[in-house]
């Protein structure tokens, strides 16, 4: 507050490699974009800007490219933007960059409280917490002033890993009411499979960078172990492993019924027109396209794999879940799914208020609490 009781708004610098494309890119968007203006005004400080959900922030939020052939050279950057924006608080996400703006903070000699996110279950995916780079992240994460953990698993795992840090458990935001606007749009990629209720094929969806992460390959091996039934999947996405992928639908005489259209923009239409929604992770940090899915109005299977999509899903009511890593408890729920078409209605109908829990306003709103926290002068 001025002398005269007007509000000034605090400077929020929130600092990112880049905006190519992913679960925390979107998070990143969704928060510096639906931040009241009122109270907080954000900056992006990437290291590359670049990326597709780039020509999506809002116009007033102004980015700053740093430019740094690798993160590390991004340092000295960072620094110099710390010391002419003068922020009241920093904000950054996914290890590598909250590492930086870590040690950027201290460079810069800045006193503004240091929050920062974590997205990933680390034990779950088989990472040694003793190597040098988990041992840094744990430095960084005690000297924070916040870490924000997006499910309550990986808040568990991070305290586990890491020893004494101060954690929040919150959610992903997920723009709801943006899924159901873009799910009509129909510029650029959209499904090339007829409506849904128009068509003999079940048509499945699943969506998600082509890593082991996601289980792609468990999910190729169900669907061969259930080609008596009539479906059609889709993965979209795009990653390193998208020729394994395809060369095992190959082997499985499937080339013709699953599809790689690779990454879309705006994958809404392709949710709205599916008839099942499949996440086929091994592990995960919260599942943010679960929330996408039962936003888009398309019943959703996921595997129950740690961390975040048994904290979304009541089994059975909004959803299905099934054991991780096992392509027979894959085959076995997918199976239930597509011959039961009135449990795929029931599971949409029992969705229809989960997504608002994550929506922008409150998950947002869960954050601006966070901030004036840690900004408070009283």
């Amino acid at each position: 507050m001025t002398a005269q009781g007007i509000r000034i708004p605090k400077r929020v610098l929130v600092f990112q490699s880049d905006l190519i494309g992913g679960g925390a890119e979107r998070s990143v968007l969704n928060l510096v974009n639906g931040l009241d203006r009122t109270r907080f005004t954000p900056s992006l400080v990437l290291n590359k800007a670049a990326g597709p959900y780039l020509s999506s922030v809002r116009d007033d939020v102004p980015i700053v490219q740093i430019g740094a052939r690798r993160m590390r050279g991004a340092l000295w950057g960072l620094v110099r933007q710390i010391q002419r924006q003068t922020p009241d608080l920093l904000f950054s996400t996914m290890q590598g960059p909250a590492v930086m703006l870590w040690l950027a903070r201290a460079l810069a000699r800045s006193h503004a409280p240091l929050v920062l996110r974590e997205s990933n279950n680390w034990t779950a995916r088989g990472v040694s917490p003793r190597t040098l780079s988990q041992r840094v992240t744990g430095m960084a994460y005690r000297r924070a002033d916040r870490v924000v953990c997006l499910s309550d698993g990986v808040n568990e795992d991070t305290r586990s890993r890491y020893g004494n840090v101060a954690t929040i458990t919150i959610n992903n935001p997920v723009d709801v009411t943006g899924i159901k606007l873009n799910a009509t749009e129909r510029s650029g990629a959209v499904p090339t499979w007829s409506p849904r209720g128009q068509r003999d094929e079940i048509e499945l969806l699943a969506v998600g960078r082509l890593t082991r992460q996601k289980g792609f390959d468990l999910l190729i091996d169900a669907a061969s172990a259930i080609r008596d039934l009539p479906w059609h999947l889709t993965i979209l996405g795009e990653g390193p492993d998208l020729e394994r992928l395809l060369n095992r639908a190959r082997d499985h005489g499937l080339e013709d019924r699953i599809a790689f259209p690779g990454f879309v923009l705006n994958p809404y239409p392709w949710f709205a027109e599916a008839d099942l929604f499949v996440l086929s992770s091994r592990w995960e940090g919260f599942g943010h396209v679960i929330v996408e899915a039962m936003a888009s109005g398309v019943p959703v299977l996921s595997t129950a794999c740690p961390s975040g999509p048994d904290e979304i899903i009541s089994d059975g009511i909004d959803g299905v879940l099934c054991a991780p890593d096992s392509t027979e408890a894959l085959a076995s729920s997918l199976r239930e799914l597509i011959g039961d078409p009135e449990l795929r209605r029931r599971l949409v109908v029992g969705a229809a208020r989960t997504p608002q829990r994550y929506d922008v306003p409150t998950i947002v709103g869960r954050y601006e609490a966070l901030f004036d926290q840690l900004t408070s002068t009283d």
